[in-house]
């Protein structure tokens, strides 16, 4: 026999399937369903369990590890080390690349008793001593001054360029390798020298043009005529025929331009 539920637990609407059958066959089912409830909240109320959804951790990002850093620097060449280095192997300081030759210098001349050309620009960084020289003047014993203060201060940056003209007086009347066997075979001349070259006034000789100009005008009045030239290319002091190699004043604008820069 089944017991009826009272009236407040019997649904008022029945949906569709309920309708189809009698309501004293469906309340069993309804009160199981009921007891089933009662008791599952029951259980989960004793337990202490909770409907509430755990969040879901955010994904997180893999991360790579970090890279060791190299802290060693690259130890950089400063212009004056290279420039050292270079007048210690070469005994000629090295320009800089993006240097430009000084328009005095900036010229070729041919080496004496030769077919080759030598670029001035090469001596830029050199205190140059520019020499118009002679083998049958009165000044031609000069040459040793000269080779000996080219011997003397050649580690420390000077050179000395001689070049032979026959402008005065028909005092260079030879070949080219008649001045160089003299020039080698009577005073040991190691300096360079160049092919023979017109000096004085009215020269179309570029170089010496460029001299006289930059000496206010001032062109050989004779052999032995001494132009001298600084590490930058620019022209410090003209010295007459009369001033020997070894003369005070001469030598010592020389060691004063020969010393490093501070």
């Amino acid at each position: 026999m089944v017991t009826p539920l009272p009236k407040w637990l019997i649904p008022n609407r029945l949906s569709p399937v309920k309708r189809l059958l009698p309501v004293n066959q469906l309340l069993p089912v309804n009160r199981l369903c009921q007891l089933i409830m009662i008791c599952f909240a029951l259980i989960t109320a004793g337990s202490g369990l909770s409907w509430a959804v755990a969040p879901v951790p955010p994904k997180m990002k893999a991360v790579a590890p970090a890279q060791p850093q190299n802290t060693t620097k690259t130890p950089v060449s400063t212009h004056s080390e290279l420039a050292s280095t270079e007048l210690a192997s070469t005994g000629r300081a090295q320009q800089p690349a993006n240097s430009t030759c000084s328009p005095l210098l900036d010229v070729k001349k041919r080496l004496l008793a030769s077919k080759n050309e030598k670029h001035l620009c090469d001596y830029q960084g050199k205190v140059i001593l520019v020499v118009n020289t002679a083998s049958k003047c009165g000044f031609t014993p000069q040459y040793e001054g000269l080779e000996r203060l080219y011997a003397q201060y050649a580690d420390q940056g000077l050179v000395v360029l001689g070049f032979p003209s026959n402008d005065f007086m028909g005092q260079e009347p030879g070949s080219e390798q008649e001045i160089a066997s003299f020039c080698r075979l009577t005073y040991g001349v190691k300096f360079p020298m160049f092919a023979k070259t017109a000096v004085k006034r009215g020269t179309d000789d570029p170089f010496y043009q460029g001299l006289a100009q930059a000496a206010d005008d001032t062109y050989p009045k004779w052999n032995f005529y001494k132009y001298l030239i600084d590490r930058n290319g620019q022209l410090v002091d003209v010295y007459s025929s009369m001033t020997k190699p070894e003369d005070e004043d001469l030598v010592e604008t020389l060691q004063r331009l020969l010393k490093p820069a501070a």
